[in-house]
């Protein structure tokens, strides 16, 4: 099967804001001067750095630290150890997740068998009274 590369640069150049909402937030990043994603990533670093702002300067190393993080579809490729690391975890994640959910419904099985036997005996209970009030 072929698969469509499409990166996230091709769906945000693509993008046209379509609803009231959209119009309206689009209105208001470029009254802010944000032209670009990374414009607004840069703004909102500064911002949190304690900075002026957007009126910050921003050298060169922040340029590498945000291409570090433009990694929202995966654009950016990891390391085979890294790859295997995490591979590791989801798995070990998944087997707890499968051991705790075989378990909660083992628990409740017993729970429902110990319910039906309660009201059984309170059927047959029930049941034997009515006769020895019927019998009188």
């Amino acid at each position: 099967k072929d698969k469509m590369n499409i990166d996230r640069e091709d769906l945000v150049g693509k993008f046209e804001a379509t609803t009231d909402f959209e119009k309206e937030v689009a209105d208001a990043l470029e009254k802010a001067g944000a032209e670009s994603e990374k414009d607004i990533a840069r703004w909102e670093r500064a911002e949190l750095m304690g900075e002026d702002g957007a009126d910050a300067d921003i050298n060169a190393d922040d340029d590498d630290a945000m291409a570090a993080l433009d990694d929202d579809l995966g654009g950016n490729r990891i390391s085979l150890e890294e790859y295997k690391k995490r591979h590791g975890e989801l798995a070990k994640m998944r087997a707890l997740m499968f051991y705790e959910e075989q378990k909660r419904h083992h628990i409740n099985k017993i729970k429902s068998k110990k319910y039906r036997k309660i009201r059984k005996k309170q059927r047959e209970r029930r049941s034997e009274a009515e006769k020895i009030f019927a019998a009188r």
